[in-house]
Formats: structure tokens, C-alpha cells, sequence
């Protein structure tokens, strides 16, 4: 008798090998596995979909703005040097969207509005990184990128936090989203608050002008007669036929109602008087937003005390001279 450890045993048999691959049963199979495999597929692209992990290429037209835009809509030189790297080289860095929450099969943009832009002119797809986004955190992943590419201008900083905060956004997101403190974005926020967009579609981006002179701009606008001022020159000034810095300076001129802001000079308007017996001389010099008056005598300590006891009195008579003209 054959041992049980005998391999050699005649009469044994085995089973195929492919038997659960054959006929109706193999191809039932075939077809689960296949699902399983793309199922799984599927799962591993939309979790790197919503890591953010996962190059994907879309096509631009599909791509909608932020709803909320932090640029100033305006041709520059660099737009049309990025465009002519990625005609050239290629798109290097890809844009961050997100599934647009409002119309189903688009998506939203967080950053890269530049890019999206050139890809569209160009007629090529635009690499992007897609994810889930909050509002949120979509204005935060928004300005940060911009901020850290210095690519936005101060009064492009200061429009993006006057539309978070009219929007209702709370300034933290905002701080979080420029990269800012408190002081700062109040900073922002006067500034803007002074300019209308009269204002802001005449002086463009103003890429070279910083925080300091903005604010002496926001000072000049709300001095009296400064927005006026600027809104006349402005409007006589017409299209714009200077760099963002020269229609600046020419704006902020007009605001604090420098003279030569209209390219002309005015003579500065020159009275004097005297009293009947001579004994008491008053000359004033006007400008366009100060006078002057001296008064020499013998007499000018006592006339000056009497002027300013008169002064309500004679005020009231310009101002009511001014109502009836």
C-alpha cells in the first residue's frame, strides 16, 4: 500500500487551474474585478482631488473667477510677459479651483486668475489642483498666494479688504487672508474708504505707489474741497495718457489744490488797503487753499482785537453774500 506522502499517486486529481476563469462564471468574474479595480481607481483620484494632491488639466472655459476678485482688471506689461513664458515654456505652476458650488460641472478659481487668463488667450488647457473649498477658506488660500508673490498693489490690498468686509467676512479672515495685522488692515480699510471709483478705475493699479502716500492721498481727499477737486481734474483730464505713478501724483496734486496739477500757474492775488488817515496798512495774499493778511501800525494790537470781536459778525455776512449768489 502507498504511503499518504506518496505525491506520485496515479489515480489523484487535481483541478484546473483555470477553471474559475472559464466560461460564463470566469467572465462574471473578470468583469467584478475590473469594476473593483476602477472603483478603487475612482476612490484613490477623488481623494487626492480633495487633498489638493492631483495635477489635473481643465479646460479654461470652464473655469470661473473668484467671487470675489482681489486684481484690478487692467492690461499690464507682466500679464503679456507671463503669457509669452507659458506660449513658450509652458504652464509651470498650476492654479488652485475649487467645484464651483453654484453650477454643477465647473469649477471656481482661488488663485491663478493670471494664468487662467493666458491659457484662455493661448486656446490650451490650464493645469489646476482641484478642492473643496470653503468661502472661506477659499479668500484665505486667495490673498495669501497673491501676498506672498508680493504680486498685488496697496490699493489693490485695500479693495480686496473693503469687499471682505462689505461682504461680511470677519476681519480676521481678512487678516488672514492679506497676511496682516489689525493696524494694518485699518490702514487699508481708511484709505479705501476715501476713494470713488471714479477714482480708482482713473488711477489704475499704482503698483509703484506705497502706504505712505496713499494715506496723504486719503488725507488730501478729505481736506476741504480736496474730493472735488480731484473728481474736476479727473473729468477734464480725460483718458489717460500717463503711468499709473504720473495720473497719481497728478490726482493727489488736484486734491490738495496744488497750482500746477492743470500745467498752468495762477499769480497769486495780491490786496492791500489803507486807512483813511494812513495811520493803519492790512496787505493779504490769496492762494488757492490759504491767505495772508499783515497789518502794520502803531494801532494793529488794538485793530487786531477789534477784527477778531467782529470776526462771527463778518462771517456770517460772507456766508450769507455766498447763499445769495
Amino acid at each position: 500500500m502507498p504511503s499518504s506522502t506518496d505525491t506520485n499517486r496515479p489515480n489523484e486529481v487535481k483541478p484546473s487551474g483555470t477553471f474559475s476563469r472559464s466560461g460564463a462564471l470566469g467572465s462574471v468574474a473578470r468583469s467584478l474585478g475590473d469594476l473593483k479595480a476602477k472603483a478603487g481607481e475612482a476612490e484613490k483620484l477623488e481623494e487626492k482631488l480633495r487633498d489638493g494632491a492631483h495635477v489635473i488639466e481643465l479646460d479654461p472655459e470652464k473655469v470661473d473667477p473668484s467671487f470675489l476678485p482681489d486684481r484690478l482688471d487692467v492690461s499690464d506689461d507682466t500679464f503679456s510677459s507671463l503669457k509669452d513664458a507659458i506660449a513658450e515654456n509652458g504652464q509651470m505652476s498650476p492654479i488652485l479651483v475649487r467645484p464651483n458650488p453654484g453650477k454643477s460641472g465647473r469649477y471656481q478659481v482661488a488663485f491663478g486668475h493670471r494664468r487662467l487668463k493666458a491659457c484662455f488667450e493661448l486656446g490650451i488647457t490650464v493645469k489646476a489642483i482641484v478642492k473643496e473649498l470653503s468661502d472661506t477658506a477659499l479668500l484665505i488660500a486667495q490673498g495669501q498666494e497673491n501676498s506672498e508673490r508680493t504680486d498685488l498693489s496697496f490699493l489693490e490690498r485695500a479693495l480686496f479688504a473693503k469687499k471682505l468686509e462689505s461682504q461680511g467676512f470677519g476681519r480676521e479672515v481678512a487678516m488672514a487672508a492679506l497676511g496682516i495685522d489689525k493696524t494694518e488692515l485699518s490702514r487699508l480699510i481708511a484709505v479705501v474708504r476715501e476713494l470713488d471709483d471714479e477714482i480708482v478705475e482713473y488711477l489704475g493699479r499704482c503698483p509703484t505707489i506705497g502706504r505712505k502716500r496713499w494715506m496723504d492721498f486719503a488725507d488730501a481727499l478729505k481736506s476741504p474741497g480736496g474730493r472735488k477737486r480731484c473728481l474736476n481734474f479727473i473729468r477734464e483730464a480725460g483718458e489717460r495718457k500717463q503711468d499709473d505713478e504720473k495720473c497719481f501724483i497728478a490726482a493727489y496734486k488736484a486734491a490738495i489744490g496744488s497750482e500746477t496739477f492743470t500745467g498752468t500757474k495762477k499769480n497769486h492775488e495780491s490786496l492791500s488797503w489803507y486807512s483813511p488817515d494812513k495811520d493803519l496798512v492790512v496787505k493779504a495774499g490769496s492762494g488757492a487753499r490759504k491767505g495772508r493778511m499783515d497789518i502794520r501800525a502803531d494801532k494793529s494790537p488794538e485793530f487786531v482785537s477789534f477784527l477778531l470781536e467782529k470776526m462771527p459778525e463778518l462771517y456770517a455776512d460772507y456766508s450769507n453774500s455766498k447763499k445769495v449768489t
